[in-house]
């Protein structure tokens, strides 16, 4: 499993190449140098205006199959359609074919106080924290980009989040996080990089 970035250029990237093995891997920067743009076409919710971004060889935004072994958490997340939050997480999980209930996931995260809540109530960090339990929740995820996922420490428990990451590694799940604060890319671990203004910097640079 290998998630390649050829030449990319997708404001606010400029010219990025760079590629991910299986593990760990830690993008130190934030939103404006790039972080939130990576992610997103890491997990193939946008194409990149110029360069390719691949995954496996394919080009997860252009193969449905492949993404529906992709999770991740953007910097700016939405929910399913769904009166409460845990009737849209239903949703989702019908959409991924599983059986498993969403208070089940909310709990494991710590948010089953939000079972009841509707949607367009949450703040935009809870809704990213619901988004960072439902894609932790993937049984099998080739891939999880997930953005900032330390940001949301407070609304989900620490040990929640580590241990997560921690289980999904050893499945061989190639694991892409964010992170603006050189204590959380600590927290997180793995191999380090860095965006800065939109230029890659590989750990070695």
């Amino acid at each position: 499993m290998k998630l390649q970035f050829e030449r990319v250029t997708h404001a606010p990237l400029i010219d990025v190449s760079a590629s991910f093995e299986r593990g760990v891997h830690v993008v130190l920067g934030n939103e404006r140098d790039g972080t939130g743009t990576l992610i997103a076409l890491a997990a193939g919710l946008n194409a990149p205006a110029v360069g390719r971004v691949g995954l496996a060889g394919l080009t997860a935004s252009g193969h449905a199959a492949l993404r529906a072994h992709i999770a991740s958490v953007s910097a700016h997340e939405s929910l399913p359609p769904g009166g409460t939050v845990r009737a849209a997480l239903e949703f989702a999980l019908l959409a991924r074919a599983e059986t498993r209930s969403a208070l089940d996931v909310l709990s494991e995260a710590g948010l089953s106080q939000l079972a009841a809540r509707r949607p367009a109530s949450l703040s935009a960090l809870e809704v990213r924290a619901v988004a960072l339990a439902l894609a932790l929740s993937h049984p099998e995820p080739r891939l999880l980009a997930l953005h900032e996922p330390c940001a949301l420490i407070g609304l989900i428990t620490e040990n929640f989040l580590l241990d997560a990451l921690h289980r999904h590694q050893n499945n061989d799940t190639l694991v892409l996080c964010s992170a603006s604060r050189q204590e959380d890319a600590m927290r997180i671990g793995g191999t380090p990089s860095a965006l800065e203004r939109g230029i890659y910097l590989a750990s070695a640079r």
